[in-house]
């Protein structure tokens, strides 16, 4: 022993030479706050006692003998050796399963492991959830909406949903989604969504999505009265009636009477609401369109219904009534009633056309056209402006509501503003505002400006008779209509204004008259 100097260790064995069996050592904490991770290679069952070891990133460029390190070996009882090494990487690289490669140099052969992050860390443990549809879903035409079931299990587990109705399984209306992997380890997540109606919904109809799996088995219920216990504030229920609008019985010749039903919650099955118009003390059935129910900004629903009658009926003062059948929200049915008011001495109203202001135009910029309406009752009129004699689209100005003038008498003023262009105001173009009233002269009147010549006259119209053409053929009185100068009134104002003319002549003369309107 004196030939190998004092303290050298002599290992006996008869095991033959081997290389080395290689496994990766991975890190099992969490390492998404790290810089740096430290990873290792075990390197078993050799001999020799000598290796080496080399580690290499995945563009095969060594990391550097300052990042690792080699543990001294051990010797085995079964005469072979096992020792490890260690690395440090970047988190970063680690994180987003980048590999490393653990080289053993070895006299019996070398070898290669890979040592990556591995995508399994930590055992799903499968769960369920189950959502309601919001009460806002029912009020889409189909009166609808989905239930949907959320199963959260491991990928490689079979996982199957089920519907059931009242304990009864549903074998159509629903969708299930394949497994979507969730990016967490090896978590899915399976989706299934259950067409309901809204009368099943309304009525607490009991429904369960069942899930399986080969470590999970559960159920969970669910019906109106589990997903939300709360009022559903039927007492805040309205019924209005909004009379005709003047604009729209002048150029149609019908007055629509509209009923409407305000403040419904979703909870509420609008398909149970009934609205009827009637005329009269006889309560003679008038012909009532309802509207699909419309959403408030409250989160509440309102509906509208309406009917249209003869202007000579509305302007009699006849009474109409709106009637709203509503089971479960009404105890009762609620009826409203809509007449003209009659009362006060009509004044008819006065128009100023304004141009723009010269500070406005020096500015080069856009101009405001000012229509300026006063002194006229009752409250409904309208307004409507024209270029070159083309009617202008509403959206393209601004008219105010009524404002109270006076109290005694009553009477009342309103203005509409009209923003052009410089270009089209310089260019000369003629705009016009014309204004209808039930006390005006056929009903309407003009003013009309422009840049060169300011305001023109407005043509002088006179009224005639008080006696009616027969209903729905005329809107308005008979006329006989006097036009001192050119008339710039669009066609459908024209037509009413002869339409009077000819009624008149025929009631005098006691056969029709007739005329065509090119």
């Amino acid at each position: 022993m004196d030939y190998w100097g004092s303290g050298t260790m002599v290992v006996v064995t008869s095991a033959s030479p081997a290389a080395p069996t290689l496994f990766p050592l991975i890190p099992s904490e969490d390492t998404s706050n790290s810089e740096t991770v430290n990873i290792g290679c075990l390197a078993k069952d050799y001999l020799p006692q000598t290796i080496t070891f080399v580690w290499n990133d995945r563009t095969n460029t060594s990391i550097g003998a300052a990042n690792s390190m080699t543990f001294p070996p051990i010797f085995n009882p079964t005469g072979t050796y096992t020792t490890s090494t260690q690395a440090s990487v970047p988190a970063t690289d680690w994180n987003n399963m980048h590999p490393f490669y653990c080289n053993a140099e070895h006299s019996s052969g070398n070898k290669v492991k890979k040592v990556v992050r591995s995508t399994i860390l930590i055992p799903i443990e499968p769960q369920m959830i189950v959502r309601a549809p919001p009460l806002k879903a029912f009020s889409s035409q189909y009166l609808n909406s989905t239930i949907s079931c959320t199963a959260v299990h491991p990928c490689k587990q079979k996982t199957t949903l089920q519907w059931l109705r009242e304990e009864v399984v549903v074998d159509s209306d629903f969708t299930t989604t394949k497994p979507i992997p969730d990016g967490n380890n090896n978590e899915c997540r399976t989706i299934s969504e259950l067409v309901v109606l809204k009368s099943e919904w309304m009525a607490d109809k009991r429904f369960s999505c069942h899930v399986q799996s080969e470590s999970f088995n559960n159920t969970l219920e669910i019906n109106k009265q589990s997903f939300c216990d709360c009022p559903d504030h039927t007492d805040d229920v309205r019924v209005e009636t909004i009379r005709p609008s003047y604009a729209e019985m002048f150029q149609s010749s019908k007055a629509q009477l509209t009923c409407k039903v305000y403040g419904i919650p979703y909870s509420a099955d609008i398909s149970l609401l009934d609205i009827t118009w009637t005329q009269g003390p006889e309560k003679k059935p008038l012909v009532t369109k309802m509207q699909p129910g419309i959403d408030n900004e409250n989160d509440m629903q309102y509906v509208t219904a309406t009917a249209e009658v003869c202007v000579t009926d509305w302007n009699s003062g006849e009474i109409f009534y709106c009637k709203a059948d509503f089971p479960g929200v009404f105890p009762k049915p609620i009826e409203r009633e809509l007449r003209k008011h009659i009362g006060g001495t009509p004044s008819a109203p006065s128009v100023y056309l304004l141009p723009p202001p010269p500070e406005q135009v020096a500015l080069k910029e856009k101009v405001t056209l000012t229509c300026f309406v006063k002194g006229f009752y009752p409250d409904d009129i309208f307004v409507q402006w024209m270029q070159n004699g083309q009617l202008l689209k509403p959206e393209e100005y601004y008219t105010s509501d009524p404002i109270l003038e006076s109290k005694m008498p009553e009477k009342y003023f309103i203005y509409s503003k009209l923003d052009i262009s410089q270009n089209n105001w310089s260019n000369g173009d003629i705009w016009t505002c014309a204004v209808g009233h039930e006390a005006l002269p056929v009903n309407v009147t003009q003013k009309t400006i422009d840049k060169n010549t300011g305001e023109i006259a407005t043509p002088s119209v006179f009224r005639s008779q008080t006696r009616t053409c027969q209903k729905d053929s005329v809107f308005f009185h008979s006329f006989i209509v006097i036009i001192i100068k050119d008339l710039t009134f669009p066609s459908f104002f024209v037509k009413d204004i002869l339409e009077g003319v000819m009624c008149s002549l025929a009631l005098c003369f006691g056969h029709p008259v007739p005329f065509e309107l090119n």
